[in-house]
């Protein structure tokens, strides 16, 4: 039995994330997903017998949970409408995110976030 076919909940580490570290290509095969967040955990996950949760890159695809080299890949279907619908509100989200932050900035640190105003506006005007 391999790690992807243990049962539910026997990870000790695991990441829920847009993508996999493997996305689906052209011709329905795996490959290494390039990014910082992969890079960075792969290494780990695959110490700590870890899973990954995501889509595999391609809307429509049902592809079933696996082993690879010790990371379970747990793929999450995504309909084409779900992918467009992501991707709209994906640059509404930013900017009512980046708001959010200011204003939590604003209030909840206001001596601080004063000089670093103040920096940031010199800074564009330069």
């Amino acid at each position: 039995m391999t790690h992807a076919e243990d049962d539910h909940g026997s990870s000790d580490l695991v990441v829920v994330a847009n993508r996999l570290p493997l996305g689906i290509d052209e011709d329905g095969g795996w490959q290494r997903s390039p990014g910082g967040l992969v890079t960075a955990l792969e290494p780990t996950l695959r110490a700590r017998k870890g899973a990954w949760v995501g889509w595999p890159g391609r809307p429509d695809v049902e592809a079933e949970p696996f082993d690879d080299d010790g990371l379970a890949i747990r793929p999450v279907q995504i309909s084409a409408d779900e992918a467009l619908a992501a991707h709209e509100g994906d640059t509404e989200a930013r900017s009512l995110k980046a708001e959010a932050i200011d204003f939590l900035r604003d209030a909840l640190q206001p001596e601080c976030c004063t000089s670093r105003n103040f920096l940031r506006d010199r800074h564009a005007r330069t």
